[in-house]
C-alpha cells in the first residue's frame, strides 16, 4: 500500500475567481490554486490546504467581517455555496438555491451580522439570492435579469452596519436594496444604467464610493447620487 502524498508548496492562482485573494487574518491570505485553497503565511511562508474536491469550478471567494467563516461558490449544472470556519478548516455549511437559472455565482457578501450570505447569479436571469446559512434555508430571492438593458454584475456589498441593505453595480448596473418582509425593495439612485461600474465600497454607514470604467468616482449619500469625482490625468 503506497504512501499519500502531501503537497508542502503550491505555487500559482486561479485568478478567475472572484475575490481570488483574501485576508483571513493579518499576516495569512487565503487564494484558489488547482483544487486546493491555500493558506499562506507570509510572515513564516509556511501552507496550509483545504482541498476544494467538491468545488471542483470555483467562481467566488468572500470572507466574513470578523474573518471567521469563508464563501466559496461553485459553478456547475447545480450552482452552490459553501461556508467555511476559516480556523477549524472545516466546512459548515452547503447551500443551493432551485431558483437559480444560471450555472454560477459571479459575487457574494457575508452580512456584517456575518449570519446571512448574499450571492448574485449570473447571467441569463442575474438571480440574487439570499441565504440564512447557519440555518441552511434561502431567506430571499430576486430576479434581476426583468432590469432592462441590465448588463454584467461585477460586485456585491452590504452596507457596513445594516443587514438589511445592500449593494449591487456593474456594467449598466448601479442597484441599492432594502430588505421589507423578506422581500428585496430598491430605493435610492436609479440611474444604473448611465454608468458601467467596475467596484464598490461603503466609507462609511452613510457613504457609497462607486467606480466606474471611465475613471470617475460616484459618491452616494443615504442612496442618492451626490457628486462625480471625475480622475484628469496630466
Amino acid at each position: 500500500m503506497g504512501a499519500e502524498v502531501e503537497p508542502e508548496y503550491v505555487f500559482g492562482v486561479r485568478g478567475e475567481v472572484a475575490g481570488c485573494v483574501v485576508h483571513v487574518d493579518p499576516q495569512t491570505v487565503a487564494y484558489p490554486a488547482g483544487a486546493l485553497l491555500v493558506l499562506h503565511n507570509t510572515a513564516t511562508h509556511r501552507q496550509e490546504f483545504i482541498s476544494l474536491a467538491e468545488e471542483a469550478r470555483p467562481t467566488v471567494l468572500a470572507i466574513s467581517p470578523k474573518r471567521q467563516y469563508l464563501c466559496v461558490c461553485r459553478a456547475g449544472e447545480a450552482a452552490a455555496v459553501s461556508v467555511w470556519d476559516v480556523a477549524g478548516r472545516k466546512r459548515l455549511r452547503f447551500l443551493s438555491c432551485g431558483e437559480m437559472g444560471s450555472e454560477g455565482y459571479v459575487a457574494a457578501a457575508f452580512s456584517p451580522d456575518e449570519q446571512m450570505v448574499a450571492a448574485q447569479g449570473g447571467a441569463p436571469d442575474w438571480t440574487l439570492v439570499l441565504f440564512l446559512w447557519e440555518k441552511g434555508k434561502v431567506f430571499s430571492v430576486l430576479r434581476l435579469s426583468d432590469t432592462p438593458g441590465l448588463g454584467p454584475v461585477s460586485s456585491l456589498c452590504y452596507h457596513p452596519e445594516d443587514c438589511g441593505v445592500l449593494s449591487v453595480v456593474g456594467e449598466r448596473v448601479l442597484k441599492l436594496f432594502r430588505l421589507n418582509d423578506k422581500l428585496l425593495k430598491t430605493w435610492g439612485y436609479q440611474g444604473g444604467l448611465n454608468h458601467n461600474c467596475q467596484c464598490q465600497i461603503w466609507k462609511d454607514q452613510h457613504t457609497l464610493l462607486v467606480g466606474t470604467e471611465v475613471a470617475t468616482v460616484l459618491l452616494l449619500e443615504e442612496g442618492e447620487l451626490r457628486t462625480e469625482i471625475r480622475h484628469h490625468t496630466p
